[in-house]
């Protein structure tokens, strides 16, 4: 059986690179717009189609 020490050393090496993987990723992201903005957002083109006119009500 794997000794004690040597699992908690994968253990949180593991952890430490999944960690490592959110920061890098927040870090290259970082001050990005997103791809898709919300349907609230006031910089939308002129010519965005509207919701249609049998379109439920929004909630929210």
């Amino acid at each position: 059986m794997a000794d004690a020490r040597a699992i908690n050393f994968v253990f949180g090496s593991t952890v430490a690179l999944l960690a490592g993987c959110v920061l890098g990723f927040l870090y290259y992201n970082g001050g990005r717009k997103p791809a898709i903005a919300p349907p609230s957002a006031s910089t939308l083109p002129a010519d965005h189609p509207a919701l249609p006119e049998n379109h439920p009500p929004i909630e929210s």
